[in-house]
């Protein structure tokens, strides 16, 4: 029965894992889900590997811990991509490292405040819960990190990344950034 539960977890969370990139791709470009899908699969990894260094034991808790990190990395990944389309309508002669600067410095405060919300639901309920809800606290704990920390570091880099290699194969070159344009510091 461990194996089945098991089998069906992975199965439950990587659907989910497409589904949330397939979304992102639809909303947005093809560029953002490709990021987003690599931002959820890295979140979904780093979280497992902690669960494994801690020991805790698969059940259906910590299933619903991990779809429940899987849409809020998704969400905070979509305001991120949300803000660079709208960045990308609003001044489209700066470069998209600059957009992206730009846009990842407007939702800062933004992230930062529900990443703290959230992990002040997820302290208390790991230090108040009591022992059965402990594994589904510590997940909420280190995938609300790893979520904030994909969002900007991971996904949006790749949509960067792929910019600049799918402009390159159309024989486009692209600058790093504009001569004269002030950059965003970040």
């Amino acid at each position: 029965m461990g194996q089945d539960l098991r089998r069906r977890a992975v199965l439950s969370v990587a659907f989910a894992t497409l589904l949330m990139g397939a979304y992102i791709w639809l909303r947005f470009e093809f560029r953002f889900g490709v990021g987003a899908a690599i931002a959820l699969i890295h979140d979904v990894l780093i979280v497992l590997g902690a669960l494994s260094v801690m020991h805790y034991e698969i059940d259906l808790t910590w299933v619903a811990a991990l779809l429940t990190v899987v849409g809020f990395s998704v969400h905070d990944t979509v305001i991120v991509c949300d803000r660079i389309r709208e960045n990308m309508r609003k001044s489209r002669r700066d470069g998209m490292d600059v957009l992206i600067n730009r846009s990842i410095n407007e939702t800062l405060s933004r992230t930062v405040l529900t990443n703290r919300h959230g992990h002040l639901r997820g302290a208390s309920l790991y230090l108040l819960g009591g022992t059965v809800i402990r594994g589904f606290a510590f997940t909420l704990l280190i995938g609300f990190l790893v979520g904030t920390y994909s969002s900007i570091y991971i996904a949006s880099p790749i949509v960067l990344w792929m910019e600049r290699g799918t402009l390159r194969k159309l024989g486009v070159a692209v600058p790093a950034a504009k001569p004269g344009k002030k950059q965003a510091r970040g």
